[in-house]
């Protein structure tokens, strides 16, 4: 049995139709913590969160992370190779743990894939 690739237009619209259900409920205020949220092993796809997969087919272990993020540091309990960003803040991943190494900047709504391996974020 072949397994099928999901095309990049299914991934997308699984994630807008995700994010238009949740949109119907408005989330709680809260205080910016100083350092990064618990991550959540499945992704809701909902405004305000991020959300990463060890697969750039989003097909593998997700990691998703709800705002407000903080100023800390995240070493994420996967390896990231692809993301959704739903949050209002622009975030930078690296490749090393700790916010080490080489990074890259991920913008708002950003919904991307990479063939590098990340390993943990922060807010820009």
């Amino acid at each position: 049995m072949r397994l099928r690739k999901p095309s990049l237009t299914s991934v997308l619209a699984s994630a807008s139709a995700a994010a238009m259900a949740s949109a119907a409920f408005a989330a709680p205020a809260y205080a910016a913590p100083t350092t990064t949220t618990a991550a959540s092993s499945t992704c809701s796809y909902a405004d305000g969160t991020v959300c990463f997969n060890d697969s750039i087919w989003f097909t593998g272990q997700e990691a998703e992370y709800a705002a407000p993020l903080g100023t800390g540091c995240a070493n994420t309990p996967i390896t990231i190779h692809g993301w959704v960003n739903l949050t209002s803040q622009t975030l930078k991943l690296y490749r090393g743990a700790n916010c080490t190494g080489t990074a890259i900047t991920v913008p708002v709504s950003d919904l991307h894939t990479s063939s590098t391996a990340y390993l943990s974020f922060k807010v820009a």
